[in-house]
C-alpha cells in the first residue's frame, strides 16, 4: 500500500502562477516517489478585492471562512501518513490536529510573517493572534521547509 500524504495549500492556486506551478510539481515528485497525495485547498477564488466598507468586510471574513471550512472534511477522513502544509495562518487547525493524532507535519515556508501583512494590509490590526499562529506551526512541525537559505536561517530563529 502506497504511503498517504494530505498536502494543504490555503492559497488558491491558478494555472500560470508561480505557487500553482511549485504545489503541482512537490505533489507530482511525491507521487513518482510513490506517495497518494491529496490536494486540499479552498475552491473559490480568494483573490477578488472588494471596495470599501461592509463589501469589503464581508468579503474578508468569506476568505477566512473559506480558508478554515476546506480543512473541514482532513478531520474526518482516514488519516493520512503524513501532511505537508504550505506556511498559512490559517493551516494551524491541521497542524494542531495532525500533531494530536502523531502524525508528521512538514511545513514549507515560502516567506516570513511579514509577507501576510503586505499582501492583506487590513490583517495588521490582528498582527499579535497571526504571528502566533504563523509562529506555533513552525513550533510544532516535525521538520521546517523553506525555500531559501535566507529563510531557512529565519525559521531557525
Amino acid at each position: 500500500m502506497k504511503p498517504s500524504l494530505t498536502y494543504v495549500c490555503l492559497q488558491t492556486t491558478q494555472p500560470g502562477q508561480a505557487a500553482h506551478a511549485h504545489v503541482y510539481e512537490i505533489i507530482r515528485g511525491l507521487k513518482r516517489r510513490g506517495w497518494s497525495v491529496r490536494l486540499v485547498q479552498p475552491t473559490v477564488r480568494l483573490d477578488a478585492s472588494a471596495s470599501t466598507g461592509e463589501r469589503r468586510l464581508t468579503a474578508v471574513i468569506g476568505k477566512v471562512l473559506a480558508f478554515f471550512s476546506c480543512q473541514l472534511p482532513v478531520l474526518f477522513q482516514p488519516l493520512p501518513n503524513a501532511f505537508y502544509i504550505r506556511h498559512h495562518f490559517a493551516s494551524l487547525v491541521t497542524v494542531v490536529w495532525a500533531r494530536l493524532r502523531r502524525r508528521p507535519v512538514y511545513v514549507e515556508v515560502n516567506g516570513p510573517y511579514e509577507d501576510l501583512f503586505i499582501a492583506w494590509p487590513s490583517a495588521r490590526k490582528a498582527r499579535a493572534p497571526l504571528t502566533w499562529m504563523l509562529r506555533t506551526q513552525l513550533r510544532l512541525a516535525t521538520s521546517v521547509i523553506a525555500v531559501t537559505p535566507q529563510l531557512a536561517d529565519w525559521a531557525k530563529r
